[in-house]
């Protein structure tokens, strides 16, 4: 019998061995690359899909899908591009919306549109559709007077799927005039099921704001509108019931202005604001408003203020700080602030208690301010009535005034200033002139005491009245021991003819 080699055998079959599971190994090892890569491979080749897309062609499809997804009639004139990432998604230039009202106008010109698409919806160009747009570089043109229809138009047949406006120019005409732009526009709109979302952040005056409404869905459920305007330390918010009438809509609103703080109660029709009732507070005054507010075709109101009380103390010792022209530019208004305002002031409370309440009508005409009535309740005194207008010439504020002063009780009028000259009485006085806010400077045209004063006359009390009154500008004006100071030195001497 022939003996066996253990050694080789052992080494022979183990050799066979491990070549055999060597090749499993690397056979295995190659179908799972093929498995991993066909997982990897097969998504890429999806998400591929829409390249092969001949939009050129398919210009027309994409219209009506952006109708049909957003309720937007639009016009594609320029390139149509399919991008993988960050998301699917079809990128077109130069998209034309056209205005919901009047389909042969635009409403915006968009440079930049991007329509993001549902995975699922890739396979082809007929079934496809749209989850969200983005438009990118838009200018947006709104005709305040269509915002009766606009707001039909979205009441009643608006649905639309997410919306969202960047780094866009939105101009507010009216009619052909154009008011304002809200420049650096960025809209979000989401649609819910029970509500409509829309925020609109931008740049108004040079200054930011944000604007939120809340479209509720359900029939007896109110649309809620919130503005803030950080600047000016301006927040609104605004509930507009529920109402079958979209021409006449009743609704209530929370302003806060700096410190002011007011409520109103108003109907809504079209661009007309009625507020039926409101109150107004600050550190100031306290009181109630109303009146008419109207945005078209111009901004305008006529309103009836009526103050219960106005601390005149607070404003005279704040002007005290408060340099000339510092002055001058609050007294610098915006040229589309226009109306009449009828101011009632029950009780004003100074230091010198000179003045006890005020009635005044004003009119804001194109940067100027028409005083056509101010009648101070001077008390024991008497009363005073100004008139004129406060105009601003390169913003350079000009008071042109008339002034009459009726003096009822002579003797204290001599008690309240000082005066002890009692061989005549203090005369009614009529004075015309202008104040300079600027310059802080009073120039006199005509004055009449009793008889009606020369020019030298005149110079005199002018003079008289810049070197004690306006020696330090408003602080010395709005100081009552300057006034009795003035009245003094203009007090008539015993022989005045």
């Amino acid at each position: 019998m022939k003996s066996i080699n253990l050694k080789k055998y052992i080494s022979f079959n183990l050799k066979k061995y491990i070549n055999f599971n060597s090749y499993k190994y690397k056979r295995y090892k190659l179908v799972s690359l093929y498995v991993i890569g066909f997982i990897l491979i097969t998504p890429i080749i999806y998400l591929s899909i829409p390249i092969f897309f001949d939009y050129e062609k398919s210009k027309k499809r994409i219209e009506d899908e952006i109708y049909s997804d957003f309720n937007l009639k639009s016009s594609v004139e320029g390139e149509i591009s399919y991008n993988l990432f960050p998301s699917p998604r079809i990128k077109v230039k130069n998209l034309i919306i056209k205005d919901f009202i009047d389909n042969k106008k635009n409403l915006g010109e968009v440079e930049f549109a991007v329509l993001k698409i549902p995975f699922k919806k890739l396979a082809s160009l007929d079934k496809i559709n749209f989850n969200s747009l983005e438009l990118k570089n838009s200018k947006v043109n709104l005709d305040l007077n269509k915002l009766k229809k606009y707001k039909k138009y979205f009441a009643e047949q608006f649905k639309s799927k997410n919306i969202r406006i960047y780094e866009s120019d939105i101009k507010l005409f009216d009619g052909t005039n154009h008011l304002a732009t809200i420049n650096n526009a960025r809209v979000k709109y989401d649609a819910g099921q029970d509500v409509d979302e829309t925020t609109l952040k931008g740049q108004l005056f040079e200054k930011s704001v944000t604007i939120q409404f809340k479209n509720r869905k359900k029939a007896d459920s109110p649309d809620i509108f919130f503005i803030k305007y950080p600047s000016l330390n301006f927040k609104a918010h605004v509930v507009l019931s529920a109402a079958d009438d979209l021409n006449n809509t009743d609704g209530k609103m929370s302003l806060y202005l700096d410190h002011l703080k007011g409520n109103f109660h108003f109907d809504l029709n079209d661009s007309l604001i009625k507020i039926k009732k409101g109150d107004i507070r600050n550190k100031f005054f306290n009181g109630k408003i109303v009146g008419k507010i109207n945005f078209s075709p111009f901004f305008n109101f006529d309103l009836d203020l009526d103050l219960s009380s106005f601390n005149f103390r607070l404003v005279s010792k704040i002007l005290k700080e408060m340099s000339n022209e510092e002055i001058n530019n609050l007294l610098i208004l915006n040229s589309k602030i226009n109306g009449n305002l009828n101011l009632f002031i029950k009780k004003i409370y100074t230091d010198s208690k000179l003045v006890k309440s005020l009635e005044s009508r004003i009119q804001f005409r194109n940067k100027d301010i028409i005083i056509d009535q101010m009648l101070l309740d001077l008390g024991k005194l008497g009363a005073a009535d100004i008139t004129g207008m406060i105009k601003n010439k390169n913003d350079k504020i000009n008071f042109h005034f008339k002034k009459n002063l009726f003096i009822d009780n002579p003797r204290y009028f001599y008690s309240k200033f000082g005066v002890y000259n009692k061989k005549r009485e203090p005369e009614d006085m009529y004075v015309s002139g202008k104040f300079n806010f600027y310059k802080a400077l009073i120039s006199l045209d005509e004055l009449i005491a009793g008889n009606k004063l020369n020019k030298d006359d005149i110079r005199f009390f002018e003079q008289e009245f810049n070197q004690t009154l306006l020696e330090n500008g408003f602080k010395t004006l709005l100081d009552f021991a300057q006034l009795k100071e003035f009245v003094k030195l203009v007090s008539p001497p015993k022989n005045w003819p």
